[in-house]
């Protein structure tokens, strides 16, 4: 009888691979992985990834396991594709997608998680969000304006914005508490890790990225490269010798960081 009853409550889900959904009067699509065993009676942890710009929602699968590993965590896992012929994303301050008028690509991020609502039963405070490169740039934004719908964050080889005056250009004023963690290599030719390498993209440095959160949230440093405070936490992982690629050890390091986080 309980079953029956969760089934009516919580229909079953769409089938894995790929899904279109509308956003913002555009057809957009994702690809979806549920864990085996996915039991529609209990809450599941989601986690969503953004590939980086020129690149894929199928590539940035193959090259991170993501939908694998968190697979053997229990979790459902959404790994989006973005716009234009050369595939990015619009988060404010740059736009990617070289298409016009921008597309609200952070609010792809709420109407997907209102979409698996109503046909999964997803567990709301463990969502967690990560992306790569121009990926991460989003991730940052979407954890900036839905903290309330986001218990951690990981972004790899990213950056919040650019070097302003009095502020940065860049992400808004996060609205609520909640973790993050930034993975970036030292050696970073494409977007900056600090000031020591040229690169193509010289945003607010990987330090300075996290800072800022931390600064934001009212955290506490708490050793290297680690702020916390009542609500979360920040922390800083410095790829020794690496590049823009993202690491083999990366998505393990974000998935153990997000596991422990609830909102």
């Amino acid at each position: 009888m309980l079953a029956a009853f969760a089934l009516l409550l919580f229909p079953a889900p769409v089938a894995d691979g790929e899904v279109k959904i509308r956003s913002n009067d555009v057809e957009r699509t994702f690809l979806l992985k549920t864990p085996r065993g996915y039991d529609s009676s209990k809450p599941t942890p989601v986690v969503f990834g953004f590939h980086g710009w020129t690149s894929n929602a199928k590539q940035f699968t193959a090259y991170t396991r993501i939908p694998e590993e968190a697979a053997k965590r229990g979790w459902i896992s959404v790994i989006p594709q973005g716009l234009g012929s050369t595939p990015g994303w619009n988060v404010g301050w740059i736009n990617l997608t070289g298409i016009s008028p921008a597309p609200k690509d952070a609010e792809l991020f709420a109407d997907i998680l209102d979409s698996l609502k109503r046909t999964m039963r997803i567990d709301e405070k463990r969502v967690y969000v990560c992306g790569h490169s121009n990926g991460a740039f989003l991730t940052n934004l979407i954890a900036s304006r839905y903290g309330d719908r986001v218990a951690a964050f990981g972004s790899v080889a990213g950056t919040i914005g650019l070097p302003g005056k009095d502020d940065i250009i860049g992400i808004p004023k996060p609205k609520t508490k909640l973790s993050g963690i930034f993975v970036h290599g030292d050696r970073d030719a494409t977007v900056a890790y600090g000031p020591e390498v040229k690169a193509l993209l010289k945003g607010v440095y990987a330090l300075d990225s996290a800072r800022w959160w931390a600064e934001k949230l009212d955290y506490r440093p708490a050793g290297d490269g680690e702020w916390r405070g009542r609500g979360g936490e920040i922390r800083l992982v410095t790829r020794k010798g690496g590049g823009h690629e993202w690491g083999s050890d990366t998505t393990t390091t974000l998935l153990d960081f997000f596991a422990s986080k609830k909102r």
